[in-house]
């Protein structure tokens, strides 16, 4: 039996006591386990639990000693080798700069590794894959490289840092989880830190966007035009509670309005839900009730992130064409007037605002009968076109026109104004004048005698001669013989009309303009001396030549001589002849010759006197 027996067992510093199982004989402090007493061929057992707290070899001895002599003490020391593999700890941490990021945003990843030990980390490697929806922008490493997901740290010393920052474009909403994991070539003995994650929280998000047309960008003043006013939702995610401002400018009356979805009131369009690539249009038709130019601004308003602001608001303007309200007026200086007398037309144009007025022009066609004799005044009249041009804000020019009128009857003249800008009142643009020409005849007498000379007793023949030379048919016409006393009217003949002897008048009811009548008149000479007859015409019409309404004939009434006394008769002359060389009308010489003497001897006489008067050619015209 053994007594006594002591066990040395100190474990290497590499080694870590955790257990054992000798009931409390054995300080792992000091190594010493006390068996106490042994019989012989007794064998007893200490298990101890360590652990390894170092790389490399080292030796684990062990000794025993007792009370008695140790008779064979080689065999009372023994030792075990132990070598440890190399072992590194690696550890990776993943941080982000914010937890909550916005769609299409940048985010910043920081990756730490670090090798715990306790030895060098050797083939280090980061697996770094990013999830959809985050898109690499840029990268930076202290240590290796990064390529496709993978930073290559090659190696890491005991308690060595390294770090990795990436920049990452946000393309998806939602939660985004990026995970990193971390590996080497050593036995790494915590694996609890060799991946980490870090998360971001994408809000849901959309792109509204607002487009404002007009169908109309130059109104005029009065006009309707449409505005349209389209939403769309660009996306990525559907949005609620989608708000359209459109409030109307001042110089806009709304109309009506039709949209495609929600509902449009006070200027605002309420929309439930837009998804994404939906559109939806409002129209709004309005009143223009200004002259200045307006701007009508549409602004959509979302109810969650909006990544493109720059197509939130969107505006039309429309320029609205000037308004001048032009004004005319025509006048004559008479109401009624005479064949070819002058008339004044005179044309005022004002400019009634509210805008000057460009291009203005009056567009006058004189009536057929009236003849542009002058035109004077502001701007240029040719061609039946008064040119004007500018005319500001209550502007008035004039032009008057002067025509000679050369027909008769009722005579409309018309006129009109027009300018390049819109007109607001057109029944002003446009005026007439009337003018009465009053009917007109030109009348024109002639009278002729057969001869000059005359003798008491003589038939003298006067002819007239009425001529109208229009324009118009005369009316109620009066042609009026006037004899000296020394001429009595014998007979008469008119182509037309009758002939008051009483009077002496000859009167027609109508003549025709370019139609001529004629009047034949026999009278007897009374008295000697020189005596006149004349003829007076008018008419109802206006008569626009007076020189030629009258005309007079004069004749040289002779004594009457006795035949038997003169010697100048010859039977070949069918008269007498006289020493000045006129012939006298030889039935006033026989009447004369015989007033007592027997009536059919006269009528005999008489008859041949007409057949040498009318062979004769002794007819003369004397005035």
């Amino acid at each position: 039996m053994a007594t006594g027996v002591v066990v040395k067992e100190v474990l290497p510093k590499s080694m870590i006591w955790i257990s054992d199982d000798a009931s409390g004989k054995y300080n792992h402090n000091t190594g010493l386990w006390n068996v106490g007493n042994i019989n012989g061929g007794e064998k007893k057992t200490l298990t101890i639990t360590t652990r390894v707290n170092g790389t490399g070899p080292f030796v684990n001895n062990v000794s025993v000693t007792g009370n008695e002599f140790d008779w064979n003490k080689t065999d009372n020391n023994d030792s075990v080798p132990i070598k440890v593999a190399n072992a590194s700890d690696l550890s990776v941490i993943k941080l982000t700069n914010q937890s909550v990021v916005d769609y299409r945003h940048l985010v910043k990843w920081s990756v730490i590794v670090k090798n715990n030990g306790p030895d060098k980390a050797t083939g280090v490697i980061v697996e770094e894959i990013l999830p959809e929806g985050l898109e690499l922008i840029n990268c930076t490493v202290t240590k290796g490289f990064y390529d496709n997901g993978l930073w290559s740290v090659c190696c890491l010393e005991k308690g060595e840092i390294q770090t990795m920052e990436l920049i990452c474009f946000v393309n998806k909403t939602g939660k985004l989880t990026n995970i990193v994991k971390i590996d080497g070539n050593e036995y790494d003995h915590n694996m609890s830190n060799n991946e980490n994650n870090a998360t971001v929280l994408v809000p849901k998000s959309s792109d509204l966007k607002v487009v404002k047309n007009v169908d109309n960008s130059n109104p005029n003043f009065g006009e309707i035009i449409q505005w349209t006013i389209t939403v769309t939702n660009n996306g990525p995610d559907g949005s609620d509670d989608v708000l359209v401002i459109d409030e109307l400018p001042e110089g806009l009356e709304l109309v009506d309005y039709r949209c495609s979805s929600g509902n449009y009131g006070e200027g605002m369009w309420h929309i439930d839900y837009l998804d994404n690539g939906a559109s939806e249009s409002l129209v709004i038709r309005t009143i223009v009730k200004t002259l200045e130019d307006i701007e009508n601004i549409a602004k959509v308003v979302p109810s969650q992130y909006d990544w493109d602001e720059s197509n939130n608001r969107d505006n039309a303007s429309v320029s609205v064409n000037p308004l001048a309200d032009l004004s005319l007026i025509k006048l004559v200086n008479v109401s009624a007037a005479n064949y070819l007398d002058l008339v004044k037309w005179t044309l005022i144009v004002s400019n009634n605002g509210p805008n000057d007025a460009s291009g203005v022009f009056v567009y006058d066609v004189m009536p057929k009968g009236l003849k542009i004799v002058d035109a004077y005044g502001d701007g240029d009249y040719e061609n039946s076109v008064w040119h004007i041009g500018d005319l500001a804000n209550g502007q008035s020019k004039s032009l008057d026109i002067i025509c000679k009128i050369i027909s008769t009857g009722q005579f409309v003249n018309t006129a009109s104004v027009w300018g390049d800008e819109m007109d607001p009142e057109l029944d002003n643009n446009r005026d007439e004048s009337n003018l009465f020409v009053y009917p007109a005849s030109d009348l024109s007498i002639t009278k002729t005698v057969s001869k000059y000379k005359y003798t008491v007793g003589d038939v003298v023949n006067f002819s007239i001669r009425l001529t109208n030379r229009g324009p118009d048919a005369a009316e109620n016409v009066k042609v009026r013989e006037i004899m000296d006393d020394s001429l009595k009217l014998l007979s008469f003949h008119a182509s037309a009309g009758d002939f008051d002897k009483v009077n002496d008048v000859w009167s027609l009811d109508l003549l025709d303009a370019g139609q001529s009548a004629y009047l034949t008149v026999k009278a007897i000479a009374r008295e000697a001396g020189i005596a006149k007859n004349s003829v007076v015409a008018s008419s109802d019409n206006f008569d626009y030549d007076l020189s030629n309404n009258n005309d007079t004939v004069s004749l040289d009434i002779a004594e009457k001589q006795n035949p038997k006394q003169n010697p100048n008769v010859t039977p070949e002359n069918n008269g007498y002849k006289h020493s000045d060389g006129e012939i006298r009308d030889y039935a006033q010489s026989i009447l004369q010759t015989y007033k007592s003497g027997n009536p059919i001897m006269v009528i005999v006489l008489l008859f041949v006197f007409s057949l040498g008067a009318f062979y004769g050619n002794n007819i003369l015209k004397k005035r």
